[in-house]
């Protein structure tokens, strides 16, 4: 909420903003499904064990990049390219959630 808020106080388009906001989400949902697998072990332990998942994920995020570069997908969901350093920023922020949730397994399993 706060990114799509800084976006729209920034003077993004309200479709731009979502377009945006779609991307951080499914990165978010990306990133995230290794921490599902468990409450209490690490979202890196035995990632490589499922491959379904592995290849469930990077599926996920390659229909989402075909939705955005592919006009016919793109025009119906209302969707747009958006350059690879953003990519990289939301990236970093879906990944900061992992990160916190990984710190929080670990400091359960001490306590």
């Amino acid at each position: 909420f706060y990114v799509f808020n800084d976006l729209l106080n920034r003077g993004m388009p309200l479709l731009e903003a979502q377009n945006h906001i779609l991307l951080l989400m499914v990165l978010f949902e990306n990133v995230m499904v290794g921490n599902a697998r468990s409450e209490k072990h690490s979202g890196l332990k035995n990632i490589l064990r499922n491959p379904f998942l592995i290849y469930g994920t990077i599926l996920a995020q390659l229909v989402h990049i075909v939705a955005m570069h592919f006009g016919p997908f793109a025009n119906s969901l209302g969707l747009s390219p958006i350059p690879i350093e953003i990519w990289f920023k939301y990236l970093l922020i879906a990944t900061s959630v992992f990160i916190v949730i990984e710190l929080q397994k670990l400091f359960s399993k001490r306590s």
